[in-house]
């Protein structure tokens, strides 16, 4: 099968071409799917695309008009495609079902870290040679309150690694009495 992928980076070139063990041509484009680069996929029975991507009725009419029979969406997120249009132009979408939640609320934790501990500051500073504290200082996270939005599996990490750098955790989830009725009492937060 060739396939066009969309809104490629040099990782990406890299890992599909040591998992392709089925020998299928793939044809790697930087750009994302936009009507500027759609005829990019001329020839492809499928395509590869990233989150930004545009998967409107008038990309998908252009894609199946091409002979594109496969969206492969690289991103659990699919709000960008319109699935109704994709459905009547008989264009099969397919998504990653879910992430690793833990690596997500890790790297949020990550972020939170850096940004409290002003890493990205004291990263510019070092490439220029300036070794100096000042600013630099961080608030300890150990019996601060976190906000967290969304109780969901993402958030529920999150907040497990929050309480178990001692913080006071507070959650907002619209959703969260009706889908998570017991993870308040269980995660210990309010």
């Amino acid at each position: 099968m060739k396939i066009a992928f969309f809104d490629t980076k040099k990782y990406d070139e890299t890992t599909f071409a040591e998992a392709n063990k089925n020998g299928h041509e793939f044809n790697f484009i930087t750009e994302g799917l936009s009507m500027e680069t759609v005829e990019k996929a001329k020839g492809s029975e499928a395509i590869c695309a990233f989150v930004n991507c545009d998967g409107s009725k008038e990309i998908l009419t252009k894609l199946a008009d091409l002979g594109i029979k496969y969206w492969f969406q690289r991103s659990a997120g699919y709000n960008r495609i319109d699935l109704k249009a994709a459905e009547e132009l008989g264009i099969q979408v397919f998504r990653v079902p879910a992430y690793s939640p833990e690596a997500v609320c890790e790297f949020a934790m990550t972020l939170l870290m850096s940004i409290n501990r002003n890493i990205h500051i004291a990263y510019k500073r070092t490439t220029s040679n300036n070794f100096a504290l000042n600013g630099l200082e961080g608030k300890v996270i150990n019996n601060s309150t976190v906000g967290v939005i969304g109780a969901g599996r993402i958030g529920q990490g999150f907040i497990k690694i929050a309480k178990g750098l001692g913080a006071n955790v507070i959650v907002f989830d619209e959703y969260a009495e009706k889908n998570f009725p017991d993870t308040a009492k269980n995660l210990g937060f309010t």
